[in-house]
């Protein structure tokens, strides 16, 4: 692995979880994803907001599969992705998922870090169809919000379809 490594973690089968990957893919099931900078993970949470962790910490607490990708730029400053990504460090977690509210959630976080070398696109927030819109529904009115259908996002589902990524390998995990 080396710095800027994209860290893709799949669905854990938690509901949150699992509506964020049903609603957001066909082909894929990722619900998180976060960034390797000196062998530390930044990434948002929804607990803590956005963290650094080591990669041990990262991988312990996430108990599920995770895929290295590699952005393929050769022009991209990793000194400045780092500097930057270093930057977000304690800003909240974004629970609308709404690109001009306050704080970041993961995919978010990603995209701002990179978005100078326009990496990844933003696309309309997708939540599904029937039970999906149903569950989505009622977490935004939880937040006093209606549904942003037309609202730009994006996903860890979104940013792993980029022709830019590479995958390069899987986070293999102790047994315990």
């Amino acid at each position: 692995m080396q710095n800027g490594d994209l860290l893709f973690v799949r669905s854990k089968n938690s509901k949150f979880e699992q509506m964020i990957a049903d609603s957001t893919s066909q082909k894929h099931d990722y619900t998180h994803v976060g960034i390797l900078i000196d062998k530390q993970v930044i990434n948002a949470t929804t607990k803590h907001g956005c963290i650094k962790q080591s990669l041990d910490e990262f991988v312990s607490e996430q108990k599920a599969p995770i895929d290295i990708f590699r952005i393929m730029n050769k022009r991209i400053d990793f000194d400045l992705i780092q500097q930057h990504a270093k930057s977000m460090l304690g800003l909240p977690y974004n629970h609308s998922f709404i690109q001009a509210d306050k704080g970041l959630y993961c995919s978010e976080l990603i995209t701002e870090i990179f978005k100078d070398y326009h990496i990844f696109k933003l696309k309309p927030l997708n939540f599904g169809t029937g039970e999906q819109v149903k569950y989505w529904k009622q977490y935004y009115q939880k937040l006093r919000l209606t549904l942003p259908t037309n609202e730009l996002g994006s996903s860890p589902n979104s940013l792993v379809d980029s022709d830019k990524l590479k995958f390069v390998d899987k986070i293999k995990r102790s047994p315990y």
